[in-house]
């Protein structure tokens, strides 16, 4: 009994406060930010922002998104969209598909959110999504790629999920080739994103079925929210690595394009 409630004890401490061991509190707003950045960095040794441009799927990517923003806000994009369980054609374990009216509605959406054609020109758009089962990605990337063949074929989607599991079951029963982060190394950011963490954080609110027009979304502007943005500005001042990496990229980029004046 006493081991059960020592781990409950840990646990509850992962998602919402801090601990203490003798008198070292361990910061664990700034553990989340260490682990979303060293995500962003390995996001973009894999995928570099001269051959990707880079589109945060629903609130999960709030922390993602804050420190991509930081290095190449040119270069990023936020989609609300959540609890997305339709899926095009028939499918076991998913909702029905989309009526052709609401299906317009989504791609309205999907319109006013993502990157223009001049962001897209020679790139591919790299989806970033934080998934359990992966029913949602699934169904998602499908509803993407049929609207980039009817509507926008500048987009060529890419799909890269972050999960604790290195299989997720539905990408997996889908045949999906996605590529996949595992999030098991990244502890205190995984569990915050199993539990919601960044839903009164992200900056806007939930999107989901039945879609109406996403033009009534409006910027969170939570109190929940300025405290994030500022926990991360504070934490982004004094990174000496984001800096150092940032400066890098700078590097890199001129060498690229030297008739730049950037």
């Amino acid at each position: 009994m006493a081991t059960r409630l020592r781990f409950s004890l840990f646990f509850f401490s992962l998602l919402f406060g801090a601990l203490t061991f003798a008198t070292d509190p361990i910061d664990l707003e700034k553990l989340e930010y260490e682990n979303a950045r060293d995500i962003a960095f390995r996001v973009l040794h894999l995928y570099p922002k001269e051959k990707y441009t880079y589109v945060g799927i629903g609130r999960s990517m709030t922390p993602l998104v804050a420190i991509l923003k930081e290095i190449n806000p040119d270069n990023i994009s936020v989609l609300p969209l959540s609890n997305m369980y339709h899926r095009p054609g028939k499918h076991e374990d998913y909702d029905s598909p989309l009526s052709t009216e609401v299906e317009k509605r989504l791609f309205e959406h999907f319109e006013r959110f993502l990157p223009s054609p001049t962001k897209t020109q020679g790139k591919e758009v790299l989806f970033l999504d934080f998934v359990i089962g992966g029913g949602s990605a699934v169904a998602t990337e499908e509803y993407l790629t049929k609207f980039a063949k009817e509507k926008r074929p500048d987009i060529k989607v890419k799909m890269l999920i972050f999960s604790p599991y290195i299989n997720p079951e539905k990408i997996s029963k889908a045949e999906k080739d996605y590529d996949v982060i595992s999030t098991r190394d990244y502890e205190v950011l995984s569990q915050r994103w199993m539990f919601s963490w960044f839903d009164k954080r992200a900056e806007f609110g939930n999107f989901s079925y039945p879609f109406e027009g996403s033009e009534t979304l409006k910027v969170n502007e939570s109190q929940e929210r300025q405290q994030f943005l500022e926990h991360y500005r504070t934490y982004m001042r004094a990174d000496v690595e984001l800096r150092a990496f940032v400066l890098r990229c700078f590097e890199i980029f001129k060498k690229l394009n030297p008739k730049s004046e950037i």
